[in-house]
């Protein structure tokens, strides 16, 4: 699947692929960390798959995001 144009509103078929895959392969954490002096709040979204051509596809139809990968441990995949 690829986007018609850059900066396009995704269509509600796009978001709804996007839930799906976010319900199904998604994760939400909520970190608090300490720095400069005061405690602070990080709310993060994941996702973690094997296909990175989905990954990137999020990362087109919802316009944020960083797409990294790591490293699996034997026996993991």
């Amino acid at each position: 699947m690829v986007l018609e144009s850059h900066g396009a509103m995704p269509s509600k078929e796009q978001l709804a692929y996007c839930a799906g895959l976010f319900d199904g392969e998604g994760t939400v954490l909520i970190k608090q960390y300490f720095e400069r002096g005061y405690w602070r709040w990080r709310i993060q979204m994941e996702v973690a798959m094997v296909e990175r051509e989905m990954i990137v596809y999020l990362q087109q139809v919802l316009g944020t995001g960083t797409v990294n990968s790591r490293k699996v441990k034997p026996g993991k995949k």
